[in-house]
């Protein structure tokens, strides 16, 4: 925090605030039943997270450490399968929070982020937002019914002259590259600062 907090208050002021919410919403949560015998078959994620931004990402990723762990575990492997539409620097950043509670806890008392009242009064204020990504998606699918036809279904696959592109492109093989090295270097970061953290 920008400004000089108590530890021990900043830490249980997060987890009271924190288990206030997530206590009414694992009821919910627990009640709620999946109509659907084989759902994890082709499975991508459990909870409505398609549409998440930055904000919400963090202020879920904190509250999840505070769900029963039938809930949580779900929960951050969805929160981790989301991470992945978001630029290398904000995945460096929301990695933070989802490595564990004492150094989630340890980044937000380091970081100068926020400022204790605007963490406080903003991002951990009114949690009802989030409720529209912890509704259990619904897994049926419509029953696919075989239509009888002659012939083939592409009616040729061949590429007309004027819209033929080529098939390599090395611009985007180095492009892919530098994507992947800054990849490696945030999670050598990543696990710099856990070592510096423990």
């Amino acid at each position: 925090m920008r400004d000089f907090v108590d530890s021990r208050q900043f830490c249980d002021s997060v987890e009271r605030i924190s288990k206030n919410w997530t206590r009414e919403r694992s009821i919910d949560l627990r009640n709620d039943v999946v109509d659907n015998s084989n759902f994890h078959v082709d499975k991508t994620m459990f909870f409505n997270l398609k549409q998440i931004n930055l904000r919400d990402f963090i202020r879920l990723s904190i509250v999840s450490w505070y769900f029963p762990e039938e809930i949580r575990v779900v929960l951050q492997s969805d929160l981790r399968e989301a991470q992945s539409k978001f630029s290398s620097e904000d995945k460096f950043l929301l990695e933070q929070f989802l490595l564990s509670e004492a150094e989630m806890l340890c980044f937000l008392l380091e970081t100068r982020l926020w400022h204790s009242r605007d963490f406080f009064g903003n991002l951990l204020k009114d949690f009802r937002e989030l409720n529209k990504y912890l509704k259990v998606k619904n897994f049926r699918k419509k029953v696919v019914v075989p239509q009888r036809k002659r012939g083939y279904h592409d009616q040729g696959s061949r590429v007309e002259d004027h819209r033929w592109l080529p098939k390599k492109d090395y611009s985007l093989t180095e492009e892919q590259n530098r994507i992947e090295e800054n990849r490696v270097r945030h999670g050598d970061t990543i696990e710099f600062l856990r070592g510096f953290l423990n």
